[in-house]
C-alpha cells in the first residue's frame, strides 16, 4: 500500500500535477510513521517526496522542514556521506535558493555535489543534476567563474550518462553560452554556439525560428572574433537554403541577406554588400511593408555602403526615408531615431553642409541623453562627431568643448587605452591645430599613437 501511494504521488509529480501529488504523499508519510516509525527509510523517502511536492507548490518553508527531518534520518541510517543524504541536501539547497538565501544554499549544494561525485563518479545523471544546481547558486551569488566550471561539469556528466540528443544534454548548452557571453568570453562561447546550432538544426530544421536565431548569433560571434570568413560562409549557405525552402520574399531570407551584407562590409566587399542589401530591401518591403522598421534598418545599411564609397548624395535620401519611418512607427524620441541621425550627420558633412550635420548630431545627442543618461559611450561618439561638424563650420571653440566632453566620456566609460579614445584624441588634435595650439595638438596625437601601439 505504501509503495502504491508513493508511486501515485510520483506519477502525478512527473506529470506536473502537483496538487494531485500532495494527498498520496501525505498518506504515505502517515503510513510510514505508523508502520515503520520515524527513523525508517520509508519515512525519509515519504518526507522527501512530500517536500518535493510542497516545494513545487511554492511552500518552501514547509518543504524545508520535511527535508531537514529526512536528512537527520538519512545521516543516522546511512552515514553523513551517503547518497541518500546528498540528495536530501540538494533538496534543502533548492528551498533556500527559492527563499533568496543563496548563501545558505551554497554549502549544502557543494556538499551534495562532493558526496555524489565521490560515490557515483562522472557518469551519473544525479551527479550532473547537483552540479547544475550548484552552478545556478553560483550565478545567484555573482560567481561567474565558479558557475561556468560547475555548469561545464554538469554538461560533461550529462553527456556521459545520456544520449547526445537527450533534452537534459541539449538544455545544458544554452546556459554555458549565456554565462560565457556574460563574462565577455565570446571565443570560449563559440564551440557551444556551434553545438547548439547543430542540435537545433537536427531537431527543428534550419528554417525554424530557434535555429535562425542561433545561426545569426553564431555568425555575429564569428564576426566579433575576426572570423569573418566563417561568418560569411555560414550566412551564405543559410541564405541559399532559406531561399530554397521559404522563397525570396520571406522575412528570414531578408534578415539573413541583411546580416550577410554587414559581413561583406566588414570585409570591404562593398559591391557584394550593395547587391545583397538591395535584395534584402525588396524582401523586407514585400514581407513587412514599405513603412516597416525592418525596411528602415536595411535603408540605413544601404546608406552606409554609399557613404563608404563616397556617394553621399545617394546615401542622404535613404537615411531621410529611414528616419521618417522610424519617427512614424516608433516616435520622434526613440533611440533608433538617434541612431539614424548619426550617419545622416556624417553624410551631410560629406556633402559640405556642416551646419545641417551639427543639427543632426545635436538632436541625436538630446535623444541619447534622455534614453541612455548623460555618460553613455554612445554619447561620446555623438559629441565627437558634433565637434567635427562644428569645426568644419568654423566654430572652433564650441568644437573643442564638444570633443573634450567626448574624450571625458570615452575615458571614463571605456578606459583610457580604448581605441575609441585614440579616435577622439585625433579629432581633438585637429581642432587644437585649427585653434592655434600646435603644442597641445602634438601631445594629443602622441597619446593617440601610444594607445594604438599598445593595442
Amino acid at each position: 500500500m505504501w509503495d502504491e501511494l508513493i508511486k501515485e504521488s510520483k506519477e502525478a509529480f512527473n506529470a506536473r500535477e502537483f496538487e494531485r501529488a500532495e494527498a498520496p504523499a501525505r498518506k504515505a508519510l502517515d503510513m510510514a510513521l505508523a508502520e515503520r516509525g520515524r527513523e525508517s527509510d520509508d519515512y525519509s523517502a515519504s518526507a522527501n517526496q512530500l517536500g518535493s511536492v510542497l516545494f513545487q507548490l511554492g511552500r518552501a518553508d514547509e518543504a524545508l522542514e520535511l527535508f531537514r527531518e529526512a536528512l537527520a534520518i538519512d545521516e543516522k541510517l546511512h552515514g553523513e556521506r551517503s547518497q541518500e543524504a546528498a540528495l536530501t541536501l540538494d533538496n534543502m539547497a533548492a528551498c533556500y535558493s527559492a527563499k533568496g538565501d543563496h548563501e545558505s544554499a551554497l554549502p549544502l549544494c557543494e556538499r551534495a555535489a562532493d558526496i555524489l561525485e565521490d560515490a557515483l563518479g562522472l557518469s551519473s545523471e544525479d551527479v550532473a543534476i547537483v552540479h547544475d544546481n550548484l552552478g545556478s547558486v553560483y550565478i545567484s551569488l555573482g560567481r561567474l567563474d565558479d558557475a561556468i566550471a560547475a555548469k561545464r561539469k554538469a554538461l560533461r556528466v550529462f553527456e556521459n550518462a545520456l544520449p547526445f540528443d537527450h533534452p537534459k544534454v541539449v538544455n545544458s548548452v544554452p546556459p554555458m553560452i549565456q554565462l560565457l557571453l556574460m563574462k565577455g568570453d565570446v571565443e570560449q562561447a563559440i564551440p557551444f554556439m556551434e553545438r547548439s546550432l547543430d542540435q537545433k538544426v537536427h531537431a527543428l530544421g534550419l528554417d525554424h525560428p530557434d535555429a535562425v536565431m542561433e545561426l545569426t548569433r553564431l555568425a555575429d560571434a564569428y564576426s566579433q572574433t575576426d572570423r569573418l570568413d566563417l561568418a560569411e560562409a555560414i550566412l551564405e549557405k543559410a541564405v541559399m537554403e532559406w531561399t530554397k525552402e521559404l522563397g525570396d520574399d520571406h522575412a528570414v531570407v531578408g534578415e539573413g541577406l541583411n546580416n550577410l551584407a554587414l559581413v561583406y562590409l566588414q570585409r570591404d566587399k562593398t559591391a557584394e554588400a550593395k547587391a545583397t542589401l538591395e535584395k534584402a530591401l525588396d524582401a523586407a518591403r514585400d514581407y513587412h511593408g514599405a513603412e516597416s522598421v525592418n525596411v528602415a534598418s536595411v535603408l540605413v545599411n544601404l546608406a552606409d555602403v554609399h557613404e563608404r564609397t563616397g556617394n553621399h548624395d545617394k546615401a542622404e535620401p535613404l537615411l531621410n526615408r529611414a528616419l521618417e519611418i522610424r519617427e512614424k512607427v516608433r516616435g520622434a524620441d526613440h533611440l533608433s531615431v538617434a541612431e539614424a541621425l548619426m550617419p545622416l550627420g556624417r553624410v551631410r558633412m560629406g556633402l559640405g553642409r556642416p551646419a545641417e550635420a551639427a543639427e543632426s548630431f545635436q538632436r541625436s545627442l538630446e535623444i541619447g541623453k534622455a534614453q541612455l543618461g548623460e555618460r553613455h559611450p554612445h554619447l561620446g561618439a555623438v559629441l565627437n562627431n558634433l565637434g567635427r561638424a562644428l569645426a568644419m563650420a568654423g566654430d572652433i571653440e564650441e568644437a573643442r568643448v564638444s570633443v573634450e566632453s567626448a574624450l571625458d566620456i570615452a575615458e571614463s566609460t571605456l578606459g583610457p587605452d580604448h581605441p575609441a579614445v585614440a579616435v577622439v584624441l585625433d579629432n581633438l588634435a585637429d581642432i587644437q591645430e585649427k585653434g592655434g595650439d600646435p603644442d597641445k595638438a602634438a601631445q594629443s596625437r602622441k597619446r593617440a599613437e601610444g594607445i594604438r601601439s599598445r593595442g
